[in-house]
């Protein structure tokens, strides 16, 4: 069995266990096998460097890159071993899922706002209600700035089946001009946004 050398150390100090089985040349489970580092591309892209077993049911060295930032999710001590491939699950569903809003119309759905770096892919109907397709499908959410998103959240704001704002009495008329809501607001939606807006507002709206 050939190991890179900086791999096979790691592996030593790291993962002892691992790496007396792995020498010993009993058959382990893949699934059991450790993440042995993180390598930092860019802000959000990171490299998860890996033991895999090839088709001669050898070890070898693999990669994956993510496009998002899991390393903390995935080293934290917190966080159980069954959980950690949920973990990953989530967060790159909740990826693709804020690509195809930014593709589909790169701006705060209620503001305008057009500076990414800002924009939150916001779910209508909640992530955790959802089922899997629903939580990919691009009518189920909008891009929305910060103080939005949060509004819209928090059921501090819905909108009916053309599209207006409906504004939770919670509000008083100072928030709302401070947070930029108004009742002359009124977005644009397909039909089949509107299966998602009437669960928004029979479920999470303030009233």
């Amino acid at each position: 069995m050939i190991w890179y050398q900086d791999f096979s150390n790691q592996i030593q100090n790291e993962y002892p266990k691992y790496y007396n089985i792995l020498n010993e040349g009993i058959k382990i489970d893949k699934e059991k096998l450790p993440k042995l580092k993180f390598e930092k591309i860019h802000s959000t892209k990171y490299k998860v460097y890996f033991m895999d077993i090839d088709n001669s049911d050898q070890v070898k060295e693999s990669s994956i890159e993510y496009n998002i930032n899991i390393k903390e999710d995935i080293e934290s001590n917190i966080v159980k071993e069954t959980e950690k491939e949920q973990v990953i699950k989530i967060r790159i569903g909740q990826s693709e899922f804020r690509n195809k809003l930014i593709k589909k119309d790169c701006r705060c759905k209620i503001c305008g706002l057009q500076d990414g770096r800002f924009l939150i892919a916001s779910h209508i109907k909640q992530w955790i209600e959802s089922s899997n397709k629903e939580r990919l499908d691009v009518y189920n959410g909008f891009l929305l700035c910060p103080q939005h998103d949060a509004l819209f959240d928090k059921g501090y704001i819905t909108f009916d089946e053309v599209g207006k704002i409906i504004i939770s009495n919670v509000l008083d008329r100072k928030t709302r001009k401070i947070l930029n809501v108004h009742e002359n607001i009124r977005i644009d939606i397909a039909e089949n946004h509107k299966k998602y807006i009437q669960w928004h507002r029979e479920n999470r709206f303030e009233k």
